[in-house]
């Protein structure tokens, strides 16, 4: 998993793409999971087709469905080696209050880790705390995150505030200011 993540790191890098690894391999930087089954990515919109032009170069492409709640703009799905990999830009789903877009800018990359010398941007843990609420069968990864916060506390509310300023259901409205003690 590591020499993907470093593979892909490396071409996304040198191609100066805003990009973020989030998801269960982000999770377990931070010790919060142990097994990877998938590694996900997300991207800039703006950056949709040159991302889909890299990962031609250098992984097998697969057949991407997109199904309800989801309703991401730019969806794809590679394989590389023994490893599936999730591309979204423009991260969308849909909740009983509407519809959440997930903003992703510089503001969102939060932390590196380092795979030797390769920077590998980490999308905040914030915004995977929401998108795991609202994934339908995720909210145990959500909670994986809340036990980080009350162990280390929230590093990044600025994106907890932008993102209550979207439709949200009220019992993420009340969980994320609870946490982030607005």
């Amino acid at each position: 998993m590591k020499t993907t993540i470093k593979k892909l790191a490396i071409e996304l890098n040198k191609s100066n793409i805003l990009w973020g690894l989030g998801g269960s391999a982000m999770l377990s930087h931070y010790q919060k999971i142990d097994s990877v089954n998938d590694i996900d990515i997300l991207i800039d919109e703006q950056d949709a087709e040159e991302v889909k032009s890299i990962f031609h170069k250098v992984a097998k492409k697969e057949k991407a469905i997109s199904k309800e709640p989801f309703a991401t703009k730019y969806f794809f799905k590679y394989k590389y080696g023994n490893n599936f990999i999730d591309v979204m830009g423009g991260f969308q789903i849909y909740h009983e209050k509407g519809l959440y877009t997930m903003d992703f800018d510089q503001d969102s990359i939060t932390n590196y880790m380092y795979l030797d010398d390769i920077s590998v941007p980490l999308s905040s843990l914030e915004d995977w705390y929401i998108l795991y609420a609202l994934i339908p069968g995720k909210q145990y990864k959500a909670e994986l995150i809340e036990v980080y916060w009350k162990e280390n506390g929230i590093r990044n509310p600025a994106i907890i505030k932008r993102a209550l300023q979207k439709p949200l259901p009220g019992y993420l409205v009340n969980n994320l200011q609870r946490f982030a003690m607005l």
